[in-house]
């Protein structure tokens, strides 16, 4: 069995849950413009529905 260790500073954002979320967040959402109200609500109920593991 081969071990690569990877080095990264105490507070990485791959350490970070958050950032990872944020991560699959921008993705789902592909950059489009939450201008509105009605707009935000349903891309954020969408997110309950994506497979975040």
């Amino acid at each position: 069995m081969r071990i690569r260790l990877a080095y990264y500073p105490p507070y990485h954002s791959k350490y970070n849950p958050v950032e990872r979320l944020w991560g699959v967040l921008e993705n789902h959402w592909r950059g489009e413009l939450l201008d509105s109200v009605e707009k935000t609500g349903s891309s954020a109920e969408s997110v309950g529905k994506l497979r975040l593991g």
